[in-house]
């Protein structure tokens, strides 16, 4: 969340240190969280009883935060490696935190038989509490990167994950009995 902030901080304010911490932030998490096997952020590195240990689990969130920040360091610095990463990033945070598609409401008798839809799926042993700030963060991160992929070069390269995100949004409020 640092990286995606203190690039929005340099972009309101213009002060390159705000630049310069974004990019440091957004290296050490790639560098010391970035699970290479499923394109996914672990969620932190703790001290126990004096000793590092790292918390492999992974929340929707962290990989939402360092999509969003790949986005605009992309935008600002005009870095390929922003884009590529946070595409990455959006590939694996589709397998990894929405479901294939499936019907919606399935027990219900009112939803048309072709009715189908991505779902938030859990990958975290926490499920419930990867709930809706965890995932908003997720869909704010994926929209992110559609938005800046599109100003920047005139079209999004892929926004089949912008569709996968607002599709889980809505399903989910479809399913809760909301419109």
């Amino acid at each position: 969340p640092y990286a995606w902030a203190a690039t929005e901080m340099y972009q309101i304010s213009g002060d390159q240190s705000y630049l310069n911490n974004a990019k440091m932030a957004y290296d050490w998490v790639k560098t010391k969280l970035w699970n290479k096997d499923r394109n996914l952020i672990e969620d932190k590195w703790y001290l126990e009883q004096g000793e590092a240990k790292r918390d492999t689990n992974m929340f929707a969130y962290n990989t939402g935060c360092m999509i969003g920040a790949g986005a605009l360091l992309y935008e600002e610095t005009k870095d390929e490696t922003y884009l590529n990463d946070a595409y990455d990033l959006a590939k694996g945070s589709s397998k990894g935190f929405f479901s294939e598609r499936m019907r919606i409401r399935s027990n219900s008798p009112d939803a048309p038989a072709d009715a189908t839809g991505h779902y938030f799926a859990f990958v975290s042993p926490q499920g419930d509490s990867d709930r809706c700030w965890f995932r908003s963060n997720l869909v704010k991160g994926i929209y992110t990167l559609y938005e800046v992929d599109k100003k920047v070069n005139g079209q999004a390269r892929d926004d089949s994950y912008t569709r996968i995100a607002l599709n889980a949004v809505a399903v989910g409020a479809v399913n809760a009995g909301r419109s």
